[in-house]
């Protein structure tokens, strides 16, 4: 770990973990911690996330990537399609979000 170099994209993955959690709808801790490990380990997403929240979908694949350099930056993430997509889902495209 001493090698390692850390950045904001530590914050990125952990926020798309936030939102992968946010759109789960775990019944037990157990349940919870598989999803978590399975999202960690190859980027395995439940079908119901994926069925009723695909942009958040998409976005949380970026956002979790195992290598730092292939996730979006915060200002990447706020010009991606998906966070106008889900600007004009929630009636936001008419106001700036910066």
């Amino acid at each position: 770990m001493a090698n390692k170099c850390y950045n904001e994209k530590v914050d990125i993955y952990a926020i798309g973990v936030i939102l992968y959690e946010m759109c789960s709808l775990f019944k037990t801790l157990m349940d919870r911690r598989q999803s978590l490990t399975k999202l960690r380990l190859d980027q395995s997403i439940n079908d119901k996330v994926k069925n009723y929240f695909p942009i958040e979908t998409r976005l949380i694949i970026k956002m979790t990537q195992k290598d730092s350099v292939m996730r979006p930056s915060a200002e990447d993430l706020l010009k991606s399609e998906e966070f106008t997509l889900l600007k004009i889902e929630h009636g936001l495209e008419s106001e700036k979000i910066r």
